[in-house]
């Protein structure tokens, strides 16, 4: 647990990014990447058909 959210800044430096908020458009950006890699559709959240196949789950969601 990180309940002071402290993160790495430049060289030694720890930064308190607690009650700090991100752009909406950074988010999103994150939130789309964040999905991609983990192969689900950014729009809905779901995972991709591809994705299902690959984890052996296609099965339980009649997935063709």
């Amino acid at each position: 647990m990180n309940a002071d959210v402290l993160v790495p800044g430049k060289g030694d430096n720890v930064l308190n990014r607690k009650c700090q908020t991100v752009d909406r458009e950074v988010f999103e950006k994150m939130r789309d990447e964040f999905y991609q890699l983990r192969g689900w559709d950014s729009d809905t959240g779901y995972p991709l058909v591809e994705k299902l196949h690959e984890l052996g789950l296609s099965e339980l969601f009649d997935v063709k």
